[in-house]
């Protein structure tokens, strides 16, 4: 089962050719999200995804500084549901 919500264009971090690193809303965490999952959105500044609800999703944090900003300081999994609270926001 999918699960569609909104994401905004000032959560996007990185934008490679296959998918997106997105941060999560209120947090430090991030997730990679393939661009085949997503859409336009209602206006220019969103895009709509959809996640598998039943999937474990890895969101992780990097570091902050000057040597440390490609390292992985934290990393947890999630459920589909989980990412969907922490990640999308309203239209």
């Amino acid at each position: 089962m999918w699960i569609n919500g909104y994401i905004n264009d000032n959560q996007i971090i990185n934008n490679t050719a296959t998918s997106i690193l997105v941060k999560l809303k209120n947090s430090d965490f991030t997730v990679w999200i393939s661009k085949k999952c997503l859409r336009k959105g209602t206006h220019k500044a969103n895009f709509q995804a959809g996640i598998i609800a039943g999937k474990e999703y890895e969101i992780f944090k990097n570091g902050k500084g000057q040597y440390n900003k490609f390292e992985k300081i934290a990393s947890e999994q999630i459920t589909g549901e989980e990412l969907a609270e922490k990640l999308f926001v309203q239209p």
